[in-house]
């Protein structure tokens, strides 16, 4: 029983990394399909609860519908000290995303929206891809 739990564990953690490798690409991919300023739309609530249901995913490893066993062997040391680095690139990928824009801004027409669209997306994508590559690892 306890290896028939121990092998689920370890398939959901290659499932749990090709999920969050998909949903960087679906991030990535999002940020740029946005057609109008989505500052007070549907669109940007939309946004929003993209970032928010992908961060919940990232940041509890995805497994809240699995029992306690299962949780604590999908999050073990090794997936928590994973998931840490990934917030790490995350978070600079999101301060070299906003100096990008410091710097793009004043030469372009990128509207307030935008910028943010840009600078969530790189973070969170960057994190989750990252997250990914070193679950398969």
């Amino acid at each position: 029983m306890q290896a028939d739990l121990i092998h689920r564990a370890e398939r959901a953690a290659r499932s749990r990394a090709l999920l969050l490798a998909i949903g960087a690409v679906v991030v990535a991919v999002a940020a740029f399909l946005r057609t109008t300023d989505t500052s007070a739309t549907s669109e940007g609530l939309g946004w929003i609860l993209l970032m928010a249901g992908w961060s919940l995913v990232l940041a509890t490893g995805g497994g809240l519908a699995l029992n306690r066993r299962m949780r604590a062997l999908l999050n073990d040391e090794l997936a928590t000290a994973n998931r840490s680095k990934a917030l790490g690139w995350g978070f600079f990928a999101a301060l070299l995303a906003g100096a990008v824009v410091l710097l793009v801004a004043p030469h372009s027409a990128l509207d307030p929206a935008g910028a943010v669209r840009i600078v969530t997306a790189s973070a969170l994508s960057v994190a989750m891809a990252r997250y990914a590559v070193l679950e398969w690892q």
